[in-house]
């Protein structure tokens, strides 16, 4: 949502700040998670690549010695490992964010008390699209509804009246100033 919108919407300077506060609040642990996320990301890339360099050197260093080869192999293994290791985190902290966002867009209030409830092996994310989230958010909402803003605020309809119309004024409806108690206007004899 972007400011522009929100001041088409005609709302005030203070409204539109304290709408762009809520959506920041909502965003910026999600902006920290990427940018950690991306800064391990390029660890692993570095160590893969150090791994790399490492086997490279050491074959042309070692040809003919058995020892060393096997040495080789085992730093394959190694790269081999750390690379499947990196690529298993990142493809679990894109489908933990793919996630947070769904909820968010589903309108969960925390997401973080939504996630105990989910099934986790049933969600998958295949091309940066989410499967089997759809189906356990609507169980939740329908069973948890009080983890979800409500899609519709409750209106509450006014009482059919029939054709009258009940007008009510405030004042002295009689239009008199005589007290309408029967004591009041006893007392009002001795006065």
């Amino acid at each position: 949502m972007k400011r522009e919108e929100l001041t088409a919407l005609k709302l005030s300077e203070d409204q539109v700040e304290g709408v762009m506060k809520l959506q920041n609040a909502d965003l910026d642990p999600l902006k920290s998670q990427v940018a950690s996320l991306t800064q391990e990301r390029d660890n692993f890339k570095g160590q893969v690549e150090d791994y790399g360099a490492q086997v490279k050197t050491l074959k042309k260093s070692l040809e003919g010695n058995e020892d060393a080869q096997n040495q080789i192999k085992s730093l394959q293994e190694q790269v081999k490992q750390t690379k499947a290791d990196g690529e298993a985190k990142l493809a679990k902290s894109q489908k933990a964010n793919a996630v947070g966002l769904a909820l968010r867009d589903a309108g969960a209030r925390d997401a973080k008390t939504i996630l105990p409830f989910l099934d986790d092996e049933v969600i998958k994310l295949d091309d940066g699209k989410l499967t089997g989230l759809e189906e356990q958010v609507k169980t939740l909402k329908g069973d948890h509804d009080y983890l979800f803003t409500p899609d519709k605020p409750e209106t509450k309809e006014p009482e059919n009246t029939g054709s009258r119309v009940q007008i009510v004024t405030g004042g002295n409806p009689s239009g008199s100033n005589q007290p309408t108690d029967p004591f009041e206007a006893k007392m009002a004899k001795y006065e």
